[in-house]
């Protein structure tokens, strides 16, 4: 029976402090270092070849490292849910253990 209540515990507190946990990293992410957008020069200074090659240059620049941070974020984030998935799945594993241990102490009291 002593089991049986450190099982409900268990499951109880991470159901409780799995919401909080996420909450708190998710305020963690950093910002990409990429500097602010291009200005874009105007309409009559984008003829002249040697600004324009400038500024297509300078998107470039910030594209590509606007594409690294998000390709790091992305990885970052799919090792956070391959983390909560094998977390949920041993929640769930106890739940299952949980449930199995409570019919079978049900069935023993009913005298099945």
């Amino acid at each position: 029976m002593k089991t049986l209540a450190f099982v409900a515990a268990g499951v109880f507190a991470y159901a409780v402090a799995t919401p909080a946990f996420a909450q708190q990293a998710a305020a963690d992410v950093p910002a990409h270092k990429c500097g602010t957008v291009p200005p874009m020069p105007g309409e009559r200074m984008m003829e002249d070849t040697t600004i324009r090659r400038r500024f297509e240059r300078e998107v470039k620049v910030y594209g590509d490292c606007v594409k690294a941070y998000v390709a790091e974020r992305q990885a970052s984030a799919q090792a956070l849910q391959a983390q909560a998935k094998a977390h949920a799945d041993a929640a769930n594993a106890a739940v299952i253990e949980y449930n199995a241990t409570l019919k079978k102490l049900n069935d023993a009291a009913a005298g099945k």
